[in-house]
């Protein structure tokens, strides 16, 4: 059984999206996650890099094969360069097709459960938040049902 070191990569960005609904998503490799307050808990706890073996719970799993968890012990910027090409706009137009291929990809798409009943009454107050291209591609479907 191997083990290895995990840590949160620096390009992964959570925005809280309402009570207990946190949406994760990689900058680059265009992973993406809606989390629940205990799991947003548990992949923050990666900020400080843990070992894990072979035997790691799938969620684990899919958070290293979406990009949030990489190996402690590699330099993560010099791997993205290897998978990306050093150039930035090769960078950008590579996330680009991952970001094209997961709006299509089942695995990858993001859903909801049912919306909590909202007051009867109109709001004086709304929180917005704009997000990037990057996020939200192949979260469209979340959140248009949010936002609905």
């Amino acid at each position: 059984m191997s083990e290895r070191r995990l840590q949160l990569s620096r390009h992964v960005s959570i925005v809280t999206l309402g009570p207990a609904m946190h949406l994760c998503g990689h900058a680059l490799r265009a992973g993406r996650d809606l989390l629940d307050d205990e799991g947003r808990a548990r992949l923050e706890a990666f900020r400080v890099a843990q070992v894990v073996d072979d035997k790691a719970d799938g969620k684990v799993r899919f958070w290293e094969r979406s990009g949030f968890l990489v190996d402690a012990a590699v330099d993560e910027d010099e791997a993205l360069v290897e998978m990306y090409g050093r150039s930035v706009e090769t960078a950008k137009a590579a996330a680009q097709r991952e970001q094209m291929r997961a709006r299509d990809d089942r695995r990858v798409r993001l859903r909801v459960g049912p919306a909590p009943a909202l007051p009867a009454e109109p709001r004086d107050r709304w929180t917005v938040v704009y997000l990037g291209l990057c996020l939200v591609l192949p979260s469209a479907d979340v959140l248009a049902a949010l936002a609905a």
